[in-house]
């Protein structure tokens, strides 16, 4: 099942509304801020989760017969982490996030490295914007050049990275 996760980071109306066209997915989860991009766009989640420190209270209450996860503002997780565990727990087994890279560059690193737990459970996993994909390598991989982006590259986040067989493409 893929599952779409928007949330509160800088997102790109416009690549957003083509993404959606171009992709379709089971279900879509809204991640506290990423309501509001979603309710401009006049798309309905199929499950809204987060503290809701950044949503507008009335955007909040359009959705209130969606099934919604109320988190505590002081938590150990964030909310894009907390939608991410929600998106696996309802038997995700690719997942897409918009939104994850914004202003704030302790969530933007915390939202890659939560990549680490889907990837782990054998889900695969990206973050896209309009100028990056992000995603984890677990195994064996042949990597495509996408069109829609302009630059590879390869960052390990673990101490051990493993080469075999490197060819420009």
């Amino acid at each position: 099942m893929k599952k779409l996760i928007i949330t509160g980071g800088n997102i790109n109306k416009e690549f957003l509304q083509n993404f959606l066209k171009e992709n379709k997915f089971e279900k879509i989860i809204a991640a506290d801020k990423g309501l509001e991009i979603l309710n401009k766009l006049n798309v309905k989640p199929d499950y809204i989760i987060g503290d809701f420190d950044s949503v507008n209270k009335k955007i909040l209450e359009r959705y209130k017969n969606i099934p919604i996860t109320y988190l505590k503002p002081e938590k150990d997780f964030t909310d894009t982490h907390m939608a991410l565990k929600l998106a696996i727990e309802k038997g995700a087994k690719e997942i897409t996030i918009v939104g994850a890279v914004g202003t704030r560059l302790d969530h933007t690193i915390a939202n890659i490295h939560v990549l680490k737990e889907a990837i782990e459970k054998n889900v695969k996993v990206q973050i896209i914007n309009e100028n990056n994909k992000i995603e984890l390598i677990n195994k064996n991989t042949t990597i495509k050049k996408d069109n829609n982006y302009k630059y590879v590259s390869l960052i390990p986040l673990t101490t051990e990275v493993k080469r075999s067989d490197f060819r420009r493409f």
